[in-house]
């Protein structure tokens, strides 16, 4: 887990796919500060479109982790103990 949350840091979920981070973003990287907790929105806090808004984008971003996640674990099979990429 700690490679994904690394990737995590130096790709974060609101970067497009075919987006590489800024080398600016990637020198700010740091490791060791924890990560930022994403909680689901607060619906007493909200008007009901806020919170179907939020909603949205919150489950969007879950979606996005994961399927990052399963892409980074079915990549991680194509790998051969000698570190050479099966074909």
């Amino acid at each position: 887990m700690n490679i994904q949350r690394h990737y995590f840091k130096r790709f974060p979920i609101e970067l497009d796919h075919d987006v590489d981070p800024d080398p600016e973003h990637l020198k700010a990287v740091d490791d060791n500060a924890p990560d930022p907790e994403v909680s689901a929105p607060d619906e007493s806090t909200m008007s009901p479109e806020e919170y179907s808004k939020a909603m949205k984008l919150f489950q969007s971003r879950q979606e996005a982790v994961e399927f990052r996640k399963k892409v980074s674990r079915s990549s991680s099979s194509f790998i051969t103990r000698s570190g050479e990429a099966s074909a």
